[in-house]
This record gives structure tokens, sequence and C-alpha cells, in this order.
């Protein structure tokens, strides 16, 4: 857990001071805040960790997604917009056994389309991603964590100058492991 901290803490700070750097050069730096629910399912067919993993869910198939929290803090430029993205689920695939994953990324994405009342964003990057699974209440953990690269896309309507709801579809691709996710959430997003 203290690499995720580490982790977080460089990342703000040099997505801090190359916004600051950038910010001098343009005036047009917005910040925002989004947080949203969803749904998660991994991508593996055979589970939570796929054919290799102890988890599966053929006789449980309502179990592939459950739901999951995911939020960001952006900073745009012009039309680029640079976030710091976190997502967390948990899936109970059966009583005695549970599995949750957790995201940590930095991301670049660009606005493509941009308006008094819509807006739509794409974005991509490298993270870091985990998975923990314990096979009883009380029993051990086991954690397996690895670089993730996110894909990520906002849809969002601006109910005000500084208030949108939206839609944000996510995928997080990794290696090391059998666990990409996807992910739809409903977020609602408040620019500063």
């Amino acid at each position: 857990m203290n690499h995720i901290k580490v982790f977080i803490t460089v990342a703000i700070i040099l997505l801090g001071y190359h916004t600051c750097c950038l910010a001098q050069q343009e005036d047009k730096l917005g910040v925002s805040v989004s947080f949203g629910v969803g749904y998660f399912g991994f991508l593996s067919s055979g589970g939570v960790y796929g054919d290799n993993g102890s988890v599966t869910f053929v006789d449980e198939p309502e179990k592939q997604s459950q739901i999951n929290l995911n939020g960001d803090v952006a900073l745009s430029l012009d039309s680029y917009i640079f976030s710091l993205y976190f997502g967390f689920g948990l899936v109970d695939p059966i009583p005695y056994k549970q599995a949750n994953y957790a995201e940590y990324n930095l991301t670049i994405g660009k606005e493509f389309i941009k308006n008094d009342w819509f807006g739509l964003e794409g974005h991509l990057g490298v993270g870091y991603f985990e998975t923990k699974e314990r096979f009883a209440p009380n029993g051990p953990e086991e954690s397996f964590g690895t670089v993730g690269f996110p894909l990520r896309v906002k849809a969002n309507v601006y109910l005000s100058k500084h208030f949108a709801l939206g839609i944000n579809p996510n995928a997080n691709l990794n290696i090391g492991q059998n666990s990409s996710i996807i992910t739809i959430n409903f977020i609602g997003q408040l620019k500063l």
C-alpha cells in the first residue's frame, strides 16, 4: 500500500508542475473533479483471474459484473486534459470467497466535441492495477499488482456552466495477469 501512496504523490507533483509550466504559456487552464458509480466486469472468459485462476462464474453468470466507484481530478489546457484517475470495485462470487480490484492511473486526453451543452473526451494512460482475493471471511488475502493501460471515454451533458452529468465507459488492459476489466459509469462532473 505504501507504493501506491508514493505513486500518487509523485504523479500529483509531476502533473502539477507540468500543468503550471504550460499554464504560464497559455491562459485556458481549467480544473474539474468527477465521481461516478457503475458496473465492472473482468474481460477474461474464465472469471476473475481467467482460465488459470481459481475464481470462476460458470454456475453464477449474474456475478460477472458488480458495482464499482471511480473518480478523477483533471487539469485541462486548451483541448488537452491531464488527469489522475482511480477506480475500485468488489465482487463476491460465492459466500466464502471475495475478489476486488483497484486502479490508480495517470491519463492524457483530448476534447473532441465541446459546446455549451455537450462534451466528448477520450483518454489513455498508464497506471497501477491491483486485484485481491480472500478465500474465507477471516482468511489470508492474496494480492496481485501490475502495470495497467487505461482507455476512457467521457460523454458529458452540461446542466450549467460548472456541472455536468455523463456516461464514462472505461477499459483497463494490464500485463502480467489475466484480469483486465471494462466498466461503465454514470458520473457527475464539477468544473472549479
